[in-house]
């Protein structure tokens, strides 16, 4: 899996991971990780690498930072239920996503659909943890208590490859601002 992303500031990260664990410890989860919270523009089988970093060179550093804001808690199915932070979808933020698609379209494989612009849904996944109907439950009643309404600057976008589907790269390419 090859994927095109932001990882939130330090300070973000931190709160979030915590978050995260006192949620799934009152819950009783065992073995839940902690993880860089990301947002995620872009999930491929692969790229053509030189395409892909000419792309983003040429694109990333003329951005500008810009604040996305962040609200409650998600869940998907019910069933190996994912828990994630909903992003309200911004003209700068629908801008970058838009501009990532445009620029990766010749040097992309095996693209995930739920990434076309139309489609994407911007949101900042908690990491998959095995639970009961009742956890499943609990966790998003604790999640939702704890997550406030946010602004998070975003301030670069990285490019990352698993090690199953590669060396295991990470690039990161700052904004202007």
């Amino acid at each position: 899996m090859n994927a095109i992303l932001s990882y939130l500031p330090a300070i973000e990260e931190k709160r979030i991971q915590q978050i995260w664990l006192e949620a799934t410890y009152r819950c009783q989860i065992e073995d839940a990780d902690t993880f860089p919270p990301q947002l995620v523009y872009q999930v491929a089988n692969g790229y053509e690498v030189k395409g892909l970093q000419v792309a983003l060179e040429r694109v990333i550093p003329q951005q500008t930072s810009f604040c996305i804001h962040c609200f409650g808690v998600g869940m998907t199915g019910v069933r190996n239920p994912r828990f994630y932070i909903p992003i309200v979808k911004s003209y700068p933020l629908v801008q970058l996503q838009q501009t990532i698609w445009e620029e990766t379209r010749l040097i992309r494989m095996g693209i995930c659909p739920t990434y076309q612009p139309n489609e994407w849904i911007p949101r900042i996944y908690f990491p998959f943890v095995r639970v009961t109907p009742y956890q499943a439950s609990k966790l998003y009643n604790d999640l939702k208590q704890m997550m406030t309404q946010d602004h998070i600057f975003i301030q670069q976008v990285s490019w990352v490859s698993s090690k199953a589907t590669g060396a295991g790269q990470k690039r990161d390419f700052s904004f202007l601002s």
